[in-house]
């Protein structure tokens, strides 16, 4: 019987590619653009009207995590 991509042992694989890619983005960060500051800015400034004072909120697999 052939696998299909959604078996177990494509999925760990999957798992394993992923961990590894946002491992080798961890240990070297992109250097970043001029650009970046102004976009951090922004999104703050969205973020804090969408988020109200008091609460928190989880950023997954979005680099190094400072916005």
């Amino acid at each position: 019987m052939s696998q299909t991509p959604f078996q177990p042992s494509s999925l760990a694989e999957y798992a394993s590619q992923r961990q590894r890619h946002w491992q080798a983005i961890h240990q070297n960060p992109a250097r970043p653009s001029p650009f970046s500051a102004e976009y951090h800015r922004r999104l703050a400034q969205i973020f804090q009207n969408l988020v109200s004072p008091g609460q928190r909120v989880l950023e997954i697999g979005c680099g190094s995590g400072d916005l």
